[in-house]
């Protein structure tokens, strides 16, 4: 008989494990005779092995689903969890950081590029309101990428959050330039 832990070996695949367990099913539970087939030969000489791979990839998929079960019924739980998480950043923001991210939605974009160095671009990677995107970049401007409800919850209240005094000073598009201008330029 061969060495079993190589036979096994394919079974730590899925897809894998359910095509094992319905050829050994198939072999084990077919009705030949029934079909005017002969029984393979090796189905009986090697009963008990195909007995042991059928249990095994059942156990294997018995526990992937009971893992995808698991993954589904957690799901709205984690949901809700990032649904206050994102409310609870979108109040922690200082006005830069706010300042940034309205002028982000209000250009209808989510990347950017930024100072690498910049204290309102760390703040903002830190607290998860921007991600760094991979690829080639230069080391003072990196390209960052803003999540979708982030954005989303930024075009919907940012403004709002904005002070009052701010938002009606005569400059507030300027002012907002600027902060974006600050954070944004490596040689500032």
């Amino acid at each position: 008989m061969p060495d079993l832990s190589a036979l096994l070996s394919p079974l730590k695949s899925p897809k894998t494990a359910l095509a094992v367990f319905l050829f050994s099913a198939a072999l084990l539970f077919a009705p030949f005779e029934k079909l005017g087939l002969e029984r393979p030969d090796f189905t009986t000489e090697y009963e008990s092995f195909f007995v042991v791979v059928l249990f095994l990839s059942a156990a294997i998929l018995a526990v992937e689903v009971l893992s995808k079960a698991w993954q589904l019924a957690l799901r709205p739980y984690y949901a809700l969890k990032r649904k206050q998480w994102v409310a609870e950043t979108f109040l922690s923001l200082n006005l830069e950081e706010l300042c940034v991210l309205w002028a982000m939605t209000e250009a209808g974009t989510k990347t950017i590029k930024g100072s690498s160095s910049n204290p309102v671009m760390l703040s903002l990677r830190r607290k998860g309101c921007l991600h760094l995107m991979s690829g080639l970049q230069s080391a003072n401007q990196l390209h960052h990428s803003m999540p979708d409800d982030i954005f989303k919850v930024v075009a919907e209240r940012g403004y709002e959050r904005i002070p009052d005094d701010f938002k009606n000073s005569g400059r507030f598009d300027d002012e907002v330039h600027n902060i974006l201008q600050a954070a944004t330029d490596p040689w500032r």
